[in-house]
C-alpha cells in the first residue's frame, strides 16, 4: 500500500490545471504558450491591457497546484500584425506545488 501510495503521490498529470487556467482566464488574454517541464510551469501570452494581466496571476495565485509562487516574467507592449491594436505580450512561471 505505501508503494502505491508512493507512485501516486509521483503523478503528474496536468489536466486539472489547464481546467483551472481554462475557468480562470479573462476574456481578453489570449494564450501562445505552455510548457511543464518537471516542476516548473510556463505560459506566455497576449492581452489587451494589463489590468487583465495582473487579475491573470492573481487568480493563478489562488490555485493549490502553485501555492502562490506564480510570478509575471518579461511584459512588453507591441503592435499587433496589422498594426490597429496594441498587445501586452508577457509570460507567466510558477513553480508546480501539486497536480490534485
Amino acid at each position: 500500500v505505501q508503494v502505491l501510495q508512493n507512485l501516486l503521490k509521483q503523478k503528474a498529470n496536468p489536466m486539472k490545471i489547464m481546467h483551472y487556467i481554462s475557468e480562470h482566464i479573462p476574456e481578453n488574454i489570449w494564450i501562445t504558450k505552455i510548457e511543464i517541464k518537471q516542476n516548473t510551469f510556463l505560459l506566455e501570452g497576449n492581452a489587451l491591457d494589463y489590468e487583465s494581466i495582473g487579475k491573470f496571476v492573481d487568480a493563478l495565485n489562488l490555485a493549490t497546484f502553485f501555492n502562490k509562487t506564480a510570478k509575471l516574467g518579461d511584459y512588453r507592449t507591441k503592435q499587433s500584425t496589422d498594426n490597429s491594436t496594441r498587445l501586452e505580450a508577457f509570460s507567466i512561471s510558477a513553480r508546480i506545488e501539486r497536480y490534485e
